[in-house]
């Protein structure tokens, strides 16, 4: 039986191991979620089960900061034709 994208993300979500956290700095009471280690652990979650992430990001500039949009969308790998988009993950600096 063939299992359809939600399927899959499903799963992958299941399979996804733990994030390991970076140390802290001083200064930092907590210590942090790192961009690295988590796309390390989503895109082996992903791949294996035949699911591929293609990002782009959109620049919003003004004068006192600038505002990074990314917008993903995932791909069943085995049938191109179907996809998620997941809108308006954003970080400000």
């Amino acid at each position: 039986m063939k299992i359809n994208i939600y399927q899959k993300l499903h799963k992958a979500a299941c399979e996804a191991g733990g994030v390991a956290k970076g140390k802290k700095v001083q200064g930092m009471h907590f210590n942090p979620l790192l961009h690295d280690e988590v796309q390390k652990v989503a895109m082996e979650a992903l791949l294996n089960n035949g699911l591929y992430p293609v990002c782009t990001y959109e620049n919003q500039m003004t004068d006192s900061f600038i505002l990074v949009t990314c917008n993903m969308k995932i791909h069943d790998v085995e049938d191109p034709k179907q996809f998620v988009e997941v809108s308006g993950c954003s970080a400000m600096g």
